[in-house]
């Protein structure tokens, strides 16, 4: 058929047969998401909504594509006003979850710590109340022909144009700033620990989603720029009657925008299918239960067999192997710094920085501060615990060994995480930068506060570090007291701060840690006891006071003979 006379048809039948094959690859990924739990994990769980998205985004394609003259179709108000809306909706859900994908990217590459699938709630609002809230624009702005044989926003018309295309624009700049990020920093993994390998490697797949988006819907914006600096072009429903009116120019930018707009689901279902774990699962799965004619031999079941640890390792716990990680390098590296010498007068400003080569913790040198060591090391020798006791506390060896199966990391806000020793006697936790720089500008006045207050009941603070492994951000770390490792069993837990707003924990079972509210009433110590406690809280606030800190509590436990344990084993 001749380009010149057909050209509509042409559009219809390329853009309907590309959308018909992209949701046949959309309706691949999601029925094998759906079908084999395995795969059924983040962040595959965002190519599975953008699956969704892109089966019902080409739907209006290849149903308009066999319809008989649909072009006229146009001229129906509520058939075009239906085509306009489904287009609007699904077609901003898609380039929606692909900007989910590259911030989902980006936060995994620049907090490798933070739980990403936590944020899958705010990604849903995200996704689903920004195409509502386009759609709506959308009903309000106007909508009409579009130019490619269906309707959605009308060209030259910007109050119609602007609810799909300004999403796009921002979602597009956007998508090139998060993989420039992302590759800059996942360019070289040699020397690397493997679980840091892992990730850089699936953040390279995830990355080939967003250079799909770019490339696809590079023909949608390219189309939209055109029509709009070209408002004399003939009008959608005259070409529609007389396709010999439409220019050339404008028939090739249709065109580009056909193919584009259709293959999106295709493409990606073959970066879907091309992950050879997903050819692995899908033998054992599907093949091996429905085809017993194939024979699986044990290479091809231990090739198997890794690939599952691989997956369950990698997705499910890689922030656990991150953070074991990083406590084994941390470890390695302040059991070098105890051992070196320290003067007997306290620099506050100094940081002792190295290049620690450690191929016994799986890479081969990373980065390490240890942030005035000598006033640390006094805090600790006036609280009693000396260099070598805090060494054997934290020997790597024994606290990754057997006693790493008793340890577990706990969530903490701005991505962090702390974890005890195996001897109870000290926590380890990342905190934000800012805070680092907090304690490091009161530590001069909070030293000689707790030299001079034996029983201060603020928190020992035993060391502050930083590590900087490769393709990883610099932690910062600090070493702290576990003011309940008292050897016994406590009744309740309290966190006080003097307020009733908001301060009802509600503790449902002992030990629980309760708050103001859940006070059952006031504690009877005695005088000589309660002079004591009063006295040395107003000393510590006092010093909170005077270094501009007032976010703080109170920590209380309650002990009960009957359930804890005999009084004298107190320590």
């Amino acid at each position: 058929l001749s380009l010149a006379i057909y050209p509509m048809v042409l559009q219809y039948r390329l853009s309907g047969s590309l959308a018909g094959i992209s949701m046949f690859g959309a309706f691949l990924i999601v029925a094998s998401y759906l079908s084999i739990k395995e795969i059924r994990v983040y962040p595959f769980s965002l190519v599975f909504y953008l699956s969704i998205c892109d089966f019902f985004f080409s739907l209006k394609y290849a149903v308009v594509s066999v319809i008989y003259n649909s072009c006229s179709l146009q001229n129906q108000h509520n058939i075009c006003l239906l085509q306009s809306l489904w287009s609007q909706f699904f077609g901003t859900a898609s380039i929606s979850w692909t900007a989910v994908i590259a911030t989902d990217m980006f936060i995994a590459t620049k907090s490798p710590f933070l739980r990403s699938n936590s944020l899958h709630w705010l990604y849903h609002a995200f996704v689903w109340s920004v195409s509502f809230g386009s759609t709506v624009g959308l009903f309000f702005g106007g909508h009409g022909p579009s130019g490619d044989g269906t309707c959605w926003t009308e060209p030259g018309n910007w109050k119609s144009g602007i609810f799909f295309y300004a999403p796009l624009g921002i979602v597009f700049v956007w998508s090139i700033v998060s993989l420039i990020f992302v590759l800059s920093r996942t360019r070289n993994i040699a020397g690397g620990l493997e679980v840091i390998k892992y990730q850089a490697r699936l953040q390279k797949r995830m990355i080939l989603y967003v250079v799909v988006f770019l490339v696809v819907w590079s023909g949608p914006i390219a189309d939209g720029v055109y029509q709009y600096f070209n408002p004399n072009n003939p009008n959608p429903m005259e070409v529609c009657k007389t396709p010999e009116l439409e220019p050339r120019t404008a028939l090739f930018f249709h065109i580009w925008d056909a193919i584009c707009v259709g293959s999106q689901g295709f493409v990606n279902s073959f970066i879907w299918i091309s992950n050879p774990g997903f050819w692995l699962i899908f033998k054992d799965k599907v093949l091996k239960k429905y085809c017993k004619c194939f024979f699986f031999g044990s290479y091809d079941r231990l090739i198997r067999t890794k690939m599952f640890e691989d997956m369950e390792t990698g997705l499910h716990n890689i922030t656990f192997r991150l953070r074991e990680n990083t406590l084994r390098c941390l470890l390695f590296a302040v059991e070098q710094s105890i051992n070196d010498d320290y003067e007997e007068y306290d620099d506050f400003d100094e940081v002792r920085s190295s290049t620690v080569c450690a191929g016994e913790v799986g890479i081969s040198q990373f980065h390490f501060k240890d942030f005035s060591p000598n006033s640390f090391h006094s805090i600790r020798e006036h609280s009693g615990v000396s260099s070598e006791t805090y060494r054997k506390s934290l020997d790597s060896e024994t606290f990754l060994g057997t006693a790493m199966e008793n340890v577990s990391f706990t969530e903490g806000r701005s991505a962090s995480f702390f974890v005890r020793s195996p001897c109870d006697n000290y926590i380890i936790k990342t905190i934000p930068k800012i805070e680092i720089e907090v304690l490091m500008n009161i530590l001069p006045r909070y030293t000689r506060h707790i030299m001079n207050n034996p029983e201060s009941l603020l928190i020992r603070f035993y060391g502050a570090h930083a590590i900087q492994m490769p393709n990883c951000n610099e932690l910062f770390i600090i070493v702290m007291s576990n003011i309940f490792n008292l050897g016994i069993k406590l009744r309740q837990r309290y966190d006080l701060k003097g307020s009733w707003v908001n301060r009802g924990g509600k503790p449902e079972k002992l030990g629980d840690l309760g708050k103001d509210m859940d006070l059952p009433g006031p504690f009877l110590v005695g005088e000589e006891m309660k002079s004591r406690l009063i006295n040395q809280i107003t000393a510590d606030v006092t010093m909170l006071r005077d270094v501009g800190i007032m976010d703080y509590s109170l920590l209380v436990g309650v002990y009960s003979p009957d359930i804890g344990g005999e009084l004298d084993e107190l320590p």
